[in-house]
């Protein structure tokens, strides 16, 4: 952020760290940036990326779970 600012000083970031969704129809923001599996509702959201998640392990951890099919694992949902 450092570099951002010194190359735009008239821009001011704020950034939070939260829980919860953004409400985007009552917040004072021009940009909002959420994670998560929830759908937007509203027209102007778009998915930045789409995310899948890999379980990784160790030979001694897989060889103690014989009876789990890992390919049938589902760790990640995405739309």
């Amino acid at each position: 952020m450092p570099q951002f600012y010194k190359k735009y000083p008239d821009i001011s970031i704020q950034m939070f760290a939260e829980g919860a969704l953004v409400d985007a129809t009552s917040a004072d923001f021009d940009l909002a940036i959420d994670y998560g599996q929830i759908l937007y509702s509203i027209h102007h959201a778009e998915r930045l990326i789409e995310e899948r998640l890999l379980p990784v392990m160790s030979p001694v951890y897989l060889e103690s779970m014989p009876d789990l099919n890992w390919e049938q694992v589902n760790v990640s949902k995405t739309g």
